[in-house]
């Protein structure tokens, strides 16, 4: 009996995928060119097949996308949502990789100080060949060190440091895009931060490592190789109740 497939199947065959089909088949199918899918299509195919060749083209296509400083999920979700396909979840925290498992058990979340990654720890952890590439690497870093309403210590407080691991990270994976998101002291904040009251008249002025920027320049500098953009964008322009403003960088 022949059954006809939509076009949109016809489109996704031609553009070539190995599949293994069904019991009933057993056998490797190459499906590579127009000739070759006439054959398929004149064949006694059944339902099952069809399927089978959907799920698998589906899965074999999704971008990979590995999460750093992944909290409870928020960035996750939102990636997940957009349809990536998340190899790997890293978060330091007990409480939230449990929340994690709890809300998203197909994540691979694992407990880790991204400070001891390197590319081979990302690879085996996220179940990757080395041949495979990874498409997206996202992270909310931690702020506090950033904060206006902390200590501004910017890299030289360790929770600061991991920013720039991140970056290291990066420049190692080597991903085609990277996402990282924190708070908006980020672009003020100085590499060396003077307190307040040691500025102004009665002191030397600022050096230039002291200047306000001088942390998110450094930072940048560490991306090299990527073309990086930047925006502070506020949650409330996006439907959320509240006055909530983040620095988000791309780099690609």
């Amino acid at each position: 009996m022949i059954r006809p497939i939509h076009s949109e199947w016809h489109q996704k065959i031609v553009t070539g995928i190995n599949i293994v089909i069904s019991n009933r088949l057993n056998s490797l199918l190459h499906i590579s060119g127009t000739r070759q899918l006439q054959i398929f299509l004149w064949t006694d195919l059944s339902l099952d097949i069809i399927i089978t060749i959907r799920k698998t083209e589906e899965v074999a296509t999704m971008a990979i996308a590995v999460s750093f400083f992944s909290g409870a999920g928020g960035l996750d979700t939102g990636i997940h949502q957009a349809g990536f396909d998340i190899r790997l979840t890293v978060e330091i925290e007990d409480t939230f990789c449990e929340t994690l498992r709890l809300n998203y058990p197909e994540l691979n979340v694992v407990k880790g100080d991204i400070m001891k990654y390197d590319r081979q720890r990302v690879y085996m952890e996220a179940n990757l060949s080395e041949d495979q590439e990874i498409d997206f690497m996202f992270g909310g870093s931690p702020c506090q060190s950033f904060s206006t309403a902390g200590k501004r210590q910017a890299f030289s407080d360790p929770r600061g440091q991991a920013m720039i691991k991140f970056a290291e990270l990066v420049r190692e994976v080597k991903p085609k895009v990277f996402l990282l998101e924190n708070v908006r002291g980020l672009l003020s904040a100085a590499l060396k931060h003077r307190p307040i009251n040691q500025r102004g008249e009665g002191f030397p002025p600022l050096e230039p490592e002291e200047m306000p920027g001088s942390a998110l320049k450094y930072l940048l500098k560490q991306f090299r190789g990527y073309n990086v953009n930047f925006k502070l964008i506020n949650a409330a322009d996006y439907g959320v109740p509240q006055t909530r403003e983040r620095v988000f960088f791309v780099g690609v």
